[in-house]
């Protein structure tokens, strides 16, 4: 029997590997990190069967996603269930992660628009406005970077806003002609 032989190579990963790689190691040190303050909360000075098997458990996801990212249950799925070409796999990768970018701007857009209908609650018209060029600036941007932007939360914020700047008009106008107002909205924030 030859004796064994250990050789450790350094590899140097793509962008979208060493990203694959980032998160699968902070999901395996998320869960034993919970584990284990669960664990300190309860007063035990060991883990439980069900949190060390949920820690192995994470730690062997990330053992097979250094084999290959297709390997094991939280592994890349390919829809003809066969196995994938590193290609492939960055396809995959890059495709995951540009549904979860587009799930943030949503999310991010939903935000902005809603703090928009807190300023007009507050009578703060130039917060509003503000708020809805922000949602159609994101839009803008996405669109550069090839990121969709769903259509009724942009909907929302042109016809708010062209509504605001309309009523932000004819409170200009009026101002003008009994010279009280600003125009600005009655916010405290100005």
């Amino acid at each position: 029997v030859p004796a064994q032989a250990e050789e450790v190579k350094m590899l140097t990963f793509s962008p979208v590997e060493a990203h694959f790689y980032r998160r699968q190691h902070a999901d395996c040190a998320s869960a034993a990190s919970k584990a284990l303050s669960d664990c300190r909360r309860s007063g035990d000075r060991q883990l439980h069967d069900k949190s060390g098997v949920r820690v192995i458990n994470h730690v062997l996801r990330l053992r097979q996603a250094c084999n290959h990212p297709q390997v094991g249950r939280a592994g890349l799925q390919s829809i003809h269930k066969q196995v994938l070409t590193m290609e492939e796999v960055l396809d995959q990768l890059v495709e995951r992660q540009r549904l979860e970018c587009e799930e943030a701007n949503r999310l991010v857009i939903a935000a902005e628009n809603g703090l928009a209908g807190v300023c007009l609650l507050r009578d703060d018209r130039k917060g509003a406005i503000g708020r809805y060029r922000a949602v159609l600036d994101l839009a803008e941007r996405g669109l550069e970077e090839g990121r969709r932007t769903d259509p009724l939360p942009l909907l929302h914020a042109y016809h708010n806003l062209a509504e605001v700047l309309r009523v932000q008009a004819r409170v200009k106008a009026a101002g003008e002609e009994g010279g009280g107002t600003d125009g600005q909205g009655s916010g405290e924030d100005e």
